[in-house]
């Protein structure tokens, strides 16, 4: 994923945005825990804070999951406590050796089932924690994402 010095955007582009959508994930659920967290939870960082030099956002839109909270009986419309603090989950997935990564993967993601649900649950709290920027933020949690027969 780019940061957002590495994204060089046309300045007429810069300034007709003002509703960011983000639906980019990692789909698979037992992704390596590394390659789950930078393409589900890095990416919504750097995609926020890409749209705070935006100046004429008005809203960011994060595509969830409704299962990212699916150890739960129940699910309401209000975002959960994270299941692991950021700063710990991207210093483990920086430091660890890959194949101490994958013998603790399970454990240190437990509740959650999978990686998948695990990172998309950090990447709303992330959302969250973004804080108020001077844009609206919302996070829509699909059933199912799908692709389209054709373009529209």
């Amino acid at each position: 994923c780019k940061t957002a010095d590495d994204v060089s955007l046309n300045p007429t582009f810069f300034h007709q945005v003002s509703i960011v959508f983000h639906s980019a994930a990692t789909l698979k659920f037992d992704e390596e825990l590394r390659k789950a967290v930078d393409q589900n939870v890095r990416s919504v960082m750097r995609l926020m804070d890409i749209c705070d030099r935006l100046p004429n956002v008005e809203a960011f839109i994060h595509v969830s999951t409704a299962y990212s909270n699916a150890e739960r009986d129940a699910i309401e419309e209000r975002i959960y406590p994270a299941p692991a603090p950021l700063d710990q989950l991207l210093a483990l997935v920086d430091a660890a050796p890959p194949q101490l990564l994958t013998e603790i993967t399970n454990k240190y993601i437990s509740p959650k089932p999978n990686t998948y649900t695990f990172t998309k649950a950090i990447a709303e709290n992330v959302v969250q924690q973004h804080g108020n920027q001077g844009y609206s933020v919302a996070i829509f949690r699909p059933t199912i994402v799908v692709s389209s027969l054709r373009t529209p």
